[in-house]
């Protein structure tokens, strides 16, 4: 199918969820099964480590405090090698911050951003202080010795017209005065052979439409990725937060019914383990004291709704017949500065 017959079928596939289910639909899933210290050591030769990660943005409102970027430069780096992913998926570094990522982590790993607003990185304004919202990129780090990006990569614009940089209200439906963006890559597998395509996106914090029509647009491009011989993973920073209010829960159940039409499941419904590794499902974290920090958000939703979290807003997606050994939250203090986000991981076999 094409990509507009897909977001047909997602859409007839939605309706059918929506009228079989009172309730705000839910996805089987594992529950914690175990509970284990990180670092955990890589899994055989055919195991692919990926990860989702939104790495803060240098944001206006941090200038002259130690959240600035470049003092959580240094963790960042040291969060990448801590995690050890063959493939990172990662949400809000723009290129520059993308360009000192590549210098720190040096030839082991590349790192590869777009700009979600090319507008904002326009030739003749490379001395203008890139600092805010406005400058968030999404991207991939990924392990040279193991995975050859192929061709360049692409970005789809989360609104009605994906394909040119677009947002606000009406083009991108209620969303923020922000351009949100999903970015696909393709890769080789230089141990197997194997094909992999990796889609990172960034949903809108506001509208609560937009949220549901870029979660349908997101996982269309995931199902039109899934051919034979290719592994998809689907990640990223979906702002999933806990309220109705604020249309979390909905949000989740739109990219549960539209991963559903395409075969595409939360990765903790594939895993064999389920792993805590000390912070349980949770990985917004926010900044220690801040509204709606990971704290607050557990006191104030102990009992989420079945297929929500207290304070997981970002999410990891793979298709139902991947082989995918363990899955969990990865926080350290050593490096969990890092970001107002911790990283989600998991480990697949490519078979």
């Amino acid at each position: 199918m094409n990509l507009r017959a897909l977001l047909e079928h997602i859409e007839c596939g939605f309706c059918q969820c929506r009228l079989s289910q009172q309730s705000v639909p839910t996805m089987r899933r594992s529950a914690i099964t175990s509970k284990s210290a990180w670092p955990r050591p890589q899994g055989p030769g055919c195991c692919l480590r990926i990860g989702t990660y939104n790495i803060q943005v240098d944001h206006d409102r941090d200038i002259s405090t130690w959240r600035e970027w470049q003092h959580r430069r240094p963790l960042a780096v040291n969060a990448v090698a801590a995690l050890d992913c063959d493939l990172l998926l990662i949400q809000e570094p723009g290129p520059s911050m993308a360009v000192d990522l590549n210098a720190d982590l040096g030839p082991e790993f590349r790192v590869q951003t777009t700009p979600c607003d090319p507008a904002m990185w326009s030739p003749g304004s490379e001395d203008e202080p890139k600092v805010g919202q406005a400058f968030d990129g999404n991207g991939f780090i990924w392990r040279t010795s193991r995975l050859q990006l192929l061709g360049d990569i692409q970005t789809v614009w989360l609104s009605r017209t994906p394909e040119q940089p677009s947002k606000g209200v009406p083009t991108a439906w209620d969303s923020s005065e922000f351009c949100r963006t999903m970015v696909k890559a393709n890769f080789k597998d230089l141990q197997t052979g194997r094909t992999v395509r990796a889609i990172s996106a960034h949903l809108d914090h506001h509208g609560e439409t937009a949220r549901v029509e870029s979660a349908k647009l997101v996982m269309a491009h995931a199902h039109e990725a899934h051919t034979e011989g290719a592994t998809v993973v689907v990640g990223g920073d979906f702002n999933t937060f806990p309220e109705h209010e604020a249309h979390g829960p909905q949000t989740y159940a739109a990219l549960v019914d539209a991963a559903r039409v395409g075969g595409f499941v939360d990765v903790r419904a594939a895993a064999a383990a389920h792993v805590d590794f000390g912070v349980g499902e949770d990985s917004w974290k926010g900044w220690p004291g801040a509204k709606f920090c990971r704290a607050e958000n557990r006191a104030n939703y102990p009992d989420p709704v079945l297929g929500q979290d207290s304070s997981r807003f970002d999410q990891l997606f793979v298709h139902g017949s991947e082989v995918v050994s363990f899955t969990g939250v990865v926080e350290e203090s050593s490096w969990a500065p890092a970001s107002d986000h911790v990283p989600i991981v998991a480990e697949i076999a490519l078979v």
